[in-house]
Protein backbone atom coordinates (compact mmCIF):
# COMPACT_ATOMS: atom_id res chain seq x y z
CA UNK A 1 0.00 0.00 0.00
CA UNK A 2 2.62 2.62 0.74
CA UNK A 3 4.66 1.57 -2.03
CA UNK A 4 1.86 1.61 -3.82
CA UNK A 5 1.19 5.57 -3.00
CA UNK A 6 4.46 7.02 -2.92
CA UNK A 7 5.06 5.62 -6.60
CA UNK A 8 1.68 7.32 -7.46
CA UNK A 9 2.84 10.40 -5.33
CA UNK A 10 6.01 11.33 -6.72
CA UNK A 11 6.74 9.02 -9.96
CA UNK A 12 3.54 10.30 -11.56
CA UNK A 13 1.97 12.96 -10.15
CA UNK A 14 4.75 15.32 -8.83
CA UNK A 15 7.19 14.21 -12.10
CA UNK A 16 4.11 15.48 -14.56
CA UNK A 17 3.37 18.46 -13.02
CA UNK A 18 7.50 19.05 -12.77
CA UNK A 19 7.16 18.56 -16.40
CA UNK A 20 4.45 20.63 -17.38
CA UNK A 21 5.70 23.65 -15.12
CA UNK A 22 9.17 23.39 -16.78
CA UNK A 23 7.79 22.96 -20.15
CA UNK A 24 5.58 25.82 -19.63
CA UNK A 25 8.36 28.24 -18.33
CA UNK A 26 10.24 27.43 -21.31
CA UNK A 27 8.20 27.39 -23.97
CA UNK A 28 6.31 31.20 -22.89
CA UNK A 29 9.53 32.61 -22.36
CA UNK A 30 11.65 31.54 -24.91
CA UNK A 31 14.33 30.39 -22.72
CA UNK A 32 16.35 26.88 -21.57
CA UNK A 33 15.79 25.92 -18.38
CA UNK A 34 15.46 22.51 -18.73
CA UNK A 35 19.11 22.11 -18.35
CA UNK A 36 18.81 23.84 -15.08
CA UNK A 37 16.34 21.27 -13.69
CA UNK A 38 16.77 17.98 -15.23
CA UNK A 39 18.93 16.58 -12.66
CA UNK A 40 15.88 17.39 -9.83
CA UNK A 41 13.94 15.30 -12.74
CA UNK A 42 16.23 12.33 -12.57
CA UNK A 43 16.79 12.53 -8.46
CA UNK A 44 12.53 12.25 -7.93
CA UNK A 45 12.59 9.64 -10.60
CA UNK A 46 14.96 7.59 -8.83
CA UNK A 47 13.38 8.41 -5.00
CA UNK A 48 9.60 7.16 -6.70
CA UNK A 49 11.37 4.01 -7.68
CA UNK A 50 13.44 3.26 -4.88
CA UNK A 51 10.19 3.63 -2.60
CA UNK A 52 8.47 1.42 -5.11
CA UNK A 53 10.99 -1.50 -4.32
CA UNK A 54 12.01 -1.01 -0.61
CA UNK A 55 8.94 -0.39 0.20
CA UNK A 56 7.32 -3.65 -0.83
CA UNK A 57 10.56 -5.49 0.74
CA UNK A 58 10.76 -3.50 4.24
CA UNK A 59 8.03 -1.56 4.98
CA UNK A 60 8.68 1.79 6.82
CA UNK A 61 12.51 1.31 7.27
CA UNK A 62 15.96 2.28 6.70
CA UNK A 63 15.97 2.29 2.41
CA UNK A 64 12.38 3.74 2.19
CA UNK A 65 12.54 6.10 4.57
CA UNK A 66 15.71 7.22 3.01
CA UNK A 67 14.30 7.36 -0.56
CA UNK A 68 11.36 9.16 0.68
CA UNK A 69 13.83 11.76 2.54
CA UNK A 70 15.21 12.21 -0.79
CA UNK A 71 12.02 12.94 -2.53
CA UNK A 72 10.95 15.70 -0.05
CA UNK A 73 14.12 17.03 -0.56
CA UNK A 74 14.07 17.22 -4.36
CA UNK A 75 10.44 19.08 -3.82
CA UNK A 76 11.77 21.35 -1.71
CA UNK A 77 14.58 22.47 -4.04
CA UNK A 78 12.56 22.69 -7.05
CA UNK A 79 10.26 24.80 -5.07
CA UNK A 80 13.01 26.95 -4.49
CA UNK A 81 14.38 26.98 -7.87
CA UNK A 82 10.98 27.12 -9.35
CA UNK A 83 9.85 30.13 -7.54
CA UNK A 84 13.08 32.59 -8.46
CA UNK A 85 12.14 31.66 -12.13
CA UNK A 86 8.47 32.74 -11.84
CA UNK A 87 9.34 36.27 -9.84
CA UNK A 88 11.75 36.66 -12.78
CA UNK A 89 9.96 35.40 -15.99
CA UNK A 90 5.93 35.53 -15.02
CA UNK A 91 5.64 38.65 -12.49
CA UNK A 92 2.04 38.54 -10.87
CA UNK A 93 0.08 35.97 -12.91
CA UNK A 94 -2.67 33.91 -11.61
CA UNK A 95 -0.61 30.96 -12.62
CA UNK A 96 2.26 31.97 -11.28
CA UNK A 97 0.12 32.66 -7.39
CA UNK A 98 -1.80 29.02 -7.67
CA UNK A 99 1.82 27.60 -8.36
CA UNK A 100 3.44 29.56 -5.63
CA UNK A 101 0.30 28.42 -3.35
CA UNK A 102 1.11 24.56 -4.31
CA UNK A 103 4.52 24.85 -4.14
CA UNK A 104 4.18 26.10 0.10
CA UNK A 105 1.24 23.22 0.41
CA UNK A 106 3.67 20.77 -0.48
CA UNK A 107 5.87 22.16 1.83
CA UNK A 108 3.59 21.66 4.09
CA UNK A 109 2.30 18.40 3.83
CA UNK A 110 5.95 17.11 4.10
CA UNK A 111 5.78 18.01 7.97
CA UNK A 112 3.49 15.11 8.51
CA UNK A 113 6.46 12.40 7.32
CA UNK A 114 8.46 13.93 10.11
CA UNK A 115 5.59 13.79 12.26
CA UNK A 116 5.26 10.22 11.47
CA UNK A 117 8.63 9.37 12.15
CA UNK A 118 8.86 10.90 15.07
CA UNK A 119 5.91 9.04 16.54
CA UNK A 120 7.31 5.82 15.12
CA UNK A 121 10.89 6.69 16.45
CA UNK A 122 8.91 6.70 20.39
CA UNK A 123 6.54 4.11 19.49
CA UNK A 124 3.51 6.81 20.43
CA UNK A 125 0.51 4.88 21.28
CA UNK A 126 -2.07 7.65 20.31
CA UNK A 127 -3.58 5.59 17.18
CA UNK A 128 -5.51 9.02 16.32
CA UNK A 129 -2.35 10.90 16.19
CA UNK A 130 -0.95 8.18 13.16
CA UNK A 131 -4.47 8.69 11.44
CA UNK A 132 -4.14 12.70 11.78
CA UNK A 133 -0.84 12.71 10.14
CA UNK A 134 -1.54 10.11 7.48
CA UNK A 135 -4.43 12.76 6.80
CA UNK A 136 -2.56 15.63 7.00
CA UNK A 137 0.03 14.50 4.30
CA UNK A 138 -2.65 13.42 2.24
CA UNK A 139 -4.56 16.74 2.60
CA UNK A 140 -1.59 18.91 1.54
CA UNK A 141 -0.73 16.82 -0.79
CA UNK A 142 -4.16 16.52 -2.82
CA UNK A 143 -6.34 19.27 -1.97
CA UNK A 144 -2.76 21.32 -2.31
CA UNK A 145 0.11 20.47 -3.92
CA UNK A 146 -1.76 18.52 -6.59
CA UNK A 147 -4.90 20.69 -7.01
CA UNK A 148 -3.32 23.63 -7.26
CA UNK A 149 -0.58 22.48 -9.15
CA UNK A 150 -3.34 21.61 -11.98
CA UNK A 151 -4.91 24.97 -11.22
CA UNK A 152 -1.67 26.84 -12.29
CA UNK A 153 -0.89 24.65 -15.10
CA UNK A 154 -4.69 25.25 -16.50
CA UNK A 155 -4.26 29.33 -16.27
CA UNK A 156 -0.66 28.55 -18.26
CA UNK A 157 -2.75 27.16 -20.79
CA UNK A 158 -5.04 29.60 -21.23
CA UNK A 159 -4.91 33.30 -22.06
CA UNK A 160 -6.74 35.35 -19.65
CA UNK A 161 -8.58 36.71 -22.50
CA UNK A 162 -10.59 33.83 -22.32
CA UNK A 163 -12.60 34.16 -18.82
CA UNK A 164 -13.20 36.60 -16.15
CA UNK A 165 -9.44 37.13 -14.94
CA UNK A 166 -10.58 39.20 -11.86
CA UNK A 167 -13.05 37.16 -10.67
CA UNK A 168 -10.69 34.00 -11.17
CA UNK A 169 -8.77 35.29 -9.29
CA UNK A 170 -10.48 36.38 -5.92
CA UNK A 171 -12.13 32.60 -6.62
CA UNK A 172 -8.74 31.10 -6.36
CA UNK A 173 -7.64 33.58 -3.37
CA UNK A 174 -10.68 32.41 -1.51
CA UNK A 175 -9.82 28.41 -2.08
CA UNK A 176 -6.07 29.07 -1.47
CA UNK A 177 -7.31 30.70 2.13
CA UNK A 178 -9.63 27.65 3.03
CA UNK A 179 -7.26 25.02 2.13
CA UNK A 180 -5.44 25.08 5.89
CA UNK A 181 -8.54 24.85 7.32
CA UNK A 182 -10.48 22.77 5.28
CA UNK A 183 -7.91 19.76 7.28
CA UNK A 184 -10.64 19.84 9.53
CA UNK A 185 -13.15 18.02 7.62
CA UNK A 186 -9.79 15.15 7.05
CA UNK A 187 -10.40 14.56 11.27
CA UNK A 188 -14.06 16.12 11.53
CA UNK A 189 -15.19 12.23 13.29
CA UNK A 190 -12.21 12.59 15.85
CA UNK A 191 -13.08 14.25 19.26
CA UNK A 192 -12.74 18.14 17.90
CA UNK A 193 -14.18 20.83 19.77
CA UNK A 194 -17.28 22.38 18.45
CA UNK A 195 -15.55 25.39 17.13
CA UNK A 196 -13.13 23.50 15.20
CA UNK A 197 -16.18 21.65 13.63
CA UNK A 198 -17.63 24.84 12.60
CA UNK A 199 -14.60 26.20 11.58
CA UNK A 200 -14.83 22.57 9.22
CA UNK A 201 -18.69 23.01 8.29
CA UNK A 202 -18.13 26.90 6.89
CA UNK A 203 -15.05 25.98 5.37
CA UNK A 204 -16.51 23.57 3.45
CA UNK A 205 -19.59 25.20 1.92
CA UNK A 206 -16.98 28.35 1.28
CA UNK A 207 -14.59 26.03 -0.80
CA UNK A 208 -17.82 24.71 -2.56
CA UNK A 209 -19.34 27.33 -3.31
CA UNK A 210 -16.11 29.08 -4.72
CA UNK A 211 -14.91 25.99 -6.60
CA UNK A 212 -18.51 25.67 -8.29
CA UNK A 213 -18.35 29.29 -9.21
CA UNK A 214 -14.88 29.00 -10.37
CA UNK A 215 -15.94 25.83 -12.50
CA UNK A 216 -18.43 28.25 -14.32
CA UNK A 217 -16.41 30.80 -14.77
CA UNK A 218 -13.85 29.16 -16.74
CA UNK A 219 -15.91 27.16 -18.23
CA UNK A 220 -15.84 29.48 -21.85
CA UNK A 221 -12.16 29.01 -22.05
CA UNK A 222 -13.07 25.37 -23.48
CA UNK A 223 -12.60 26.79 -26.95
CA UNK A 224 -8.94 27.08 -26.34
CA UNK A 225 -8.67 23.00 -26.05
CA UNK A 226 -9.19 20.78 -28.75
CA UNK A 227 -12.72 19.39 -29.83
CA UNK A 228 -11.61 16.00 -29.44
CA UNK A 229 -10.54 16.81 -25.48
CA UNK A 230 -13.33 19.21 -24.24
CA UNK A 231 -15.26 16.21 -22.93
CA UNK A 232 -12.38 15.10 -20.93
CA UNK A 233 -12.02 18.41 -19.27
CA UNK A 234 -16.10 18.43 -18.93
CA UNK A 235 -15.40 14.98 -17.13
CA UNK A 236 -12.45 16.40 -14.95
CA UNK A 237 -15.06 19.00 -14.01
CA UNK A 238 -18.02 17.02 -12.66
CA UNK A 239 -15.45 15.22 -10.88
CA UNK A 240 -14.16 18.33 -9.12
CA UNK A 241 -17.44 19.16 -8.29
CA UNK A 242 -18.52 15.91 -6.72
CA UNK A 243 -15.42 15.47 -4.73
CA UNK A 244 -15.90 19.03 -2.95
CA UNK A 245 -19.70 18.71 -2.78
CA UNK A 246 -18.42 15.55 -0.91
CA UNK A 247 -16.29 17.50 1.65
CA UNK A 248 -19.00 19.80 2.19
CA UNK A 249 -21.46 17.08 3.23
CA UNK A 250 -19.24 15.11 4.97
CA UNK A 251 -20.15 18.11 7.84
CA UNK A 252 -23.57 16.25 8.15
CA UNK A 253 -23.12 14.10 11.10
CA UNK A 254 -25.02 11.04 9.62
CA UNK A 255 -22.82 11.11 6.06
CA UNK A 256 -19.61 11.84 8.49
CA UNK A 257 -20.44 8.30 9.90
CA UNK A 258 -20.97 6.94 6.20
CA UNK A 259 -17.84 8.73 5.13
CA UNK A 260 -15.48 7.84 7.85
CA UNK A 261 -16.71 4.95 8.73
CA UNK A 262 -16.42 2.65 5.72
CA UNK A 263 -12.64 1.85 3.90
CA UNK A 264 -14.24 1.64 0.38
CA UNK A 265 -15.99 5.39 0.42
CA UNK A 266 -12.17 6.19 1.69
CA UNK A 267 -10.29 4.64 -0.77
CA UNK A 268 -12.92 5.61 -3.67
CA UNK A 269 -12.80 9.25 -2.63
CA UNK A 270 -8.81 8.75 -2.29
CA UNK A 271 -9.25 7.37 -5.91
CA UNK A 272 -11.95 9.95 -7.15
CA UNK A 273 -9.47 12.81 -6.69
CA UNK A 274 -5.80 11.25 -7.92
CA UNK A 275 -7.89 9.52 -10.67
CA UNK A 276 -10.64 11.12 -11.86
CA UNK A 277 -9.31 14.80 -11.18
CA UNK A 278 -5.42 14.49 -11.16
CA UNK A 279 -5.32 12.21 -13.93
CA UNK A 280 -7.76 13.03 -15.67
CA UNK A 281 -6.80 16.27 -16.05
CA UNK A 282 -3.40 15.87 -16.94
CA UNK A 283 -4.27 13.62 -19.13
CA UNK A 284 -6.50 15.99 -21.06
CA UNK A 285 -3.57 18.67 -20.62
CA UNK A 286 -1.11 16.41 -22.40
CA UNK A 287 -3.20 15.42 -25.38
CA UNK A 288 -4.02 19.01 -25.76
CA UNK A 289 -0.51 19.74 -26.52
CA UNK A 290 0.15 16.32 -28.73
CA UNK A 291 -0.73 15.08 -32.72
CA UNK A 292 -2.70 12.01 -30.87
CA UNK A 293 -3.64 9.48 -32.89
CA UNK A 294 -6.57 6.74 -33.35
CA UNK A 295 -4.61 4.28 -30.38
CA UNK A 296 -4.10 7.21 -27.90
CA UNK A 297 -7.86 7.81 -28.21
CA UNK A 298 -8.97 4.33 -27.63
CA UNK A 299 -6.44 4.08 -25.06
CA UNK A 300 -7.98 7.25 -23.16
CA UNK A 301 -11.58 5.97 -23.11
CA UNK A 302 -10.31 2.49 -21.71
CA UNK A 303 -8.59 4.29 -18.87
CA UNK A 304 -11.57 6.29 -18.10
CA UNK A 305 -13.87 3.66 -18.60
CA UNK A 306 -11.39 1.42 -15.89
CA UNK A 307 -11.62 3.85 -13.31
CA UNK A 308 -15.25 5.23 -13.47
CA UNK A 309 -15.47 1.27 -12.99
CA UNK A 310 -13.66 1.46 -9.91
CA UNK A 311 -15.31 4.28 -8.51
CA UNK A 312 -19.01 3.17 -9.27
CA UNK A 313 -17.29 -0.37 -7.49
CA UNK A 314 -15.83 1.26 -4.40
CA UNK A 315 -18.65 3.55 -3.74
CA UNK A 316 -21.18 1.24 -3.94
CA UNK A 317 -19.58 -1.60 -1.64
CA UNK A 318 -19.33 1.41 0.79
CA UNK A 319 -23.09 2.34 0.52
CA UNK A 320 -25.05 -1.35 0.70
CA UNK A 321 -22.34 -1.78 3.33
CA UNK A 322 -23.83 1.02 5.27
CA UNK A 323 -27.33 -0.11 4.93
CA UNK A 324 -26.21 -4.06 5.33
CA UNK A 325 -26.98 -5.12 1.93
CA UNK A 326 -23.19 -7.63 1.04
CA UNK A 327 -21.75 -7.10 -2.50
CA UNK A 328 -20.53 -9.95 -3.85
CA UNK A 329 -17.53 -10.54 -5.60
CA UNK A 330 -16.06 -7.15 -5.16
CA UNK A 331 -12.53 -8.39 -5.88
CA UNK A 332 -12.89 -9.61 -8.82
CA UNK A 333 -14.21 -6.65 -9.98
CA UNK A 334 -12.05 -4.44 -8.68
CA UNK A 335 -9.07 -6.84 -10.61
CA UNK A 336 -11.31 -6.41 -13.36
CA UNK A 337 -11.23 -3.04 -13.68
CA UNK A 338 -7.47 -2.73 -12.33
CA UNK A 339 -6.88 -4.53 -14.85
CA UNK A 340 -8.77 -2.09 -17.37
CA UNK A 341 -6.77 0.62 -16.00
CA UNK A 342 -3.50 -0.84 -17.12
CA UNK A 343 -4.64 -1.70 -20.33
CA UNK A 344 -5.38 1.56 -20.87
CA UNK A 345 -2.04 3.11 -19.59
CA UNK A 346 -0.43 0.57 -21.43
CA UNK A 347 -2.19 1.73 -25.13
CA UNK A 348 -1.35 5.23 -24.06
CA UNK A 349 2.44 4.42 -23.69
CA UNK A 350 2.57 2.61 -26.28
CA UNK A 351 0.79 5.19 -28.45
CA UNK A 352 3.07 7.81 -27.05
CA UNK A 353 5.70 6.10 -28.81
CA UNK A 354 3.57 7.65 -32.47
CA UNK A 355 3.04 10.37 -31.72
CA UNK A 356 4.42 13.95 -32.00
CA UNK A 357 4.01 17.25 -29.97
CA UNK A 358 2.17 20.29 -31.82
Amino acid sequence: MHAHSHFAFTGWITQTIFCFLIFFLQKKNNIDVYSRYRWLLIANLISAYGMLISFIIQGYALYSITFSTISIAVLAIFAVYYWRDLNKYEGNTLAAFCCKAALIFAQISSLATFMLAWLMANKFEGQYWYVAAIYFFLHFQYNGWFFFGCLSILFMMIPKENYNSALAKKLCVTLVACCVPAYLLSVINFAIPAYAYAIAAITGVVQGIALVWLLIVMRPALSVFKSGNKWIFKLFAVAVAIKFLLQMFSTIPVLSILAFGSRPIIVGYLHLVLLCIISLFLLAASRNFLNYNSLFKVATVIFIVGIIGNEVVLMGQGLMGFYGIPMSHVIEILLAATIVIFAGILLLNVAMRKITSV
